[in-house]
């Protein structure tokens, strides 16, 4: 019980009054149904003529239904066909727009690889290369002269 409480409670004031109104709508008909089997068992005639009114009513309301239904049917289907209007009209050509400017910055793009990319990246491992050529040259040039530094300075600890 106390689950449903909490759930009621959470429900929006929308609902709560579309339950309200549910309830009190199924509490009347019961109240209706009550009322007439209680006279049918007074007056069966008088009665006889309260359930044809209201077979009559009902009929009348269902008549009406289908008539709101086959309204509702019609506004839904021009709603579809403004739909597939607008499709055709305006998305198509905004589709085909949007494949030209993919196509467009493909192109841009292959371009900028081959002019721009491609040659900068040649350029910047040649002077990659070229600088590790000059270091390597330079570590050379300083080991030869450590060993022949230290040739030197063995000499002169043997003469020693």
């Amino acid at each position: 019980m106390k689950n449903l409480i909490a759930r009621l409670q959470a429900l929006p004031t929308f609902a709560k009054v579309l339950i309200g109104a549910t309830a009190a709508i199924i509490l009347f008909v019961i109240a209706l149904f009550v009322i007439f089997f209680w006279r049918a068992s007074v007056d069966p005639v008088g009665t006889a003529v309260h359930f044809q009114i209201l077979r009559d009513i009902f009929l009348i309301i269902i008549a009406l239904q289908g008539i709101l239904i086959v309204a509702a049917l019609c506004i839904l289907i021009l709603q579809i066909a403004g739909l597939v209007n607008l499709l055709r009209n305006e998305i198509k050509p905004l589709i085909v727009n949007l494949q030209e400017t993919l196509t467009t910055v493909k192109g841009t793009t292959q371009f900028v690889g081959e002019n721009l990319a491609t040659p900068l990246i040649k350029a910047s491992s040649f002077a990659a290369g070229v600088s590790v050529l000059l270091r390597e040259l330079g570590g050379l040039r300083r080991a030869i002269r450590r060993t022949d530094g230290e040739s030197v300075d063995e000499d002169e600890k043997q003469s020693a």
